[in-house]
């Protein structure tokens, strides 16, 4: 949900302040910029924030949820048909759109640098497989970053020439397929844990990078074709990306469906039945009174006395565990917790974002 309230920000600064984006770029920049440092502190800092702060505008720039709907703007923009109203809209602005979002992935990286970064580094044992292997993307991500950010300002672009800006340009491929796999890496695994949220992550994330591969390889077999063709056959590959995600995403749901349907056998084999009669209830209490080997009994004084009730009813408390007993590994704690609060700077448990945009 960040992300598509994200995406319709981007599309408010593309449509709406387009013309003021392109005539004045700078004052957007410096907004960008103001922003980076905003999030680092608050970050570095430990800030925390109220609910819905924290779950609807933190996340925004802090997560990079801003900045990787702009990047979804700037790709889907090269997949558009020439003559589409989509195109004209968006190419002349597509520059100044790209350098926003390097931007604004500064502050994304400084946010998760000190949890994420610094960790595989140093204690790379305890960090999950997954989560692994998404740091090494963003670090190739912020590694082609750097020529793309640089070469989109227009002087150095005139300065470089058609050609050779154009084959370095083609360096943005690379960085949308680890950008995609930045984002699912971090995202399937907590689908498949059953966290709400993330299986309609999981299947926005996977249409968008779907349909853009599908309608950009046919855009780029298709292109002396005429615009209605050309049209009509990325409709169907927007439709075979939809089909995509909505086949990844069923098979994420589908253990889900079926540990929570076997808790709720078991739950329902363990509910007493109301047809029970007095006397088994009564042999049930007896047997709780029998106190295993080790276990302490305490007895809690009924609230009224009855004649029904000669004595009270004790009650059987387990042993305390030694002091000495042996603690969780870090990566089990992690893969135990539950979901992360957004109220609060980006800790390690919370593998909910993308280290980069």
């Amino acid at each position: 949900m960040v992300f598509l309230i994200s995406l319709v920000l981007a599309l408010i600064l593309s449509l709406l302040l387009g013309k003021k984006l392109r005539s004045h770029p700078e004052l957007f920049y410096w907004a960008a910029v103001i922003l980076d440092l905003v999030v680092a502190v608050c970050a570095f800092a430990g800030v925390r924030f109220p609910g819905w702060f924290g779950s609807w505008v933190w996340p925004i720039f802090a997560r990079g949820a801003l900045a990787g709907a702009i990047f979804v703007l700037v790709m889907l923009t090269g997949a558009f048909p020439k003559s589409s109203r989509g195109l004209k809209l968006l190419l002349p602005v597509r520059g100044q759109l790209s350098i926003l979002a390097c931007i604004l992935s500064i502050g994304h990286n400084l946010a998760y640098s000190k949890t994420y970064l610094i960790r595989m580094f140093t204690h790379t044992g305890s960090m999950p497989l997954p989560t692994l292997i998404s740091v090494i993307c963003a670090v190739g991500m912020d590694l082609l970053m750097i020529p793309l950010f640089i070469t989109s300002f227009p002087t150095v672009r005139k300065r470089m020439g058609a050609k050779r800006w154009k084959r370095l340009q083609r360096l943005a491929y690379p960085f949308y397929a680890l950008l995609c796999a930045h984002i699912l890496l971090l995202t399937i695994p907590n689908a498949l844990r059953g966290r709400p949220g993330y299986t309609v992550t999981v299947f926005v994330y996977t249409a968008v990078f779907a349909a853009y591969l599908l309608c950009r390889l046919i855009k780029t077999a298709e292109g002396k074709a005429g615009a209605v063709k050309l049209r009509r056959r990325q409709l169907g590959g927007l439709l075979c990306g939809l089909l995509a995600a909505a086949v990844l995403t069923a098979g994420i749901r589908l253990p889900n469906i079926r540990s929570s349907g076997g808790q709720t056998l078991s739950a329902a084999a363990s509910a007493p039945s109301p047809a029970v009669s007095a006397e088994a209830v009564s042999v049930q209490e007896a047997a709780l009174s029998e106190t295993p080997s080790g276990a302490e009994v305490r007895e809690i004084p009924a609230a009224e006395e009855s004649p029904s009730s000669a004595a009270p009813i004790p009650t059987i408390s387990p042993e305390p565990e030694p002091e000495d007993s042996p603690q969780p590994l870090p990566t089990e704690s992690i893969a135990a917790s539950a979901a992360p609060s957004e109220t609060s700077a980006p800790t390690y448990a919370d593998e909910t974002a993308p280290v980069t945009a």
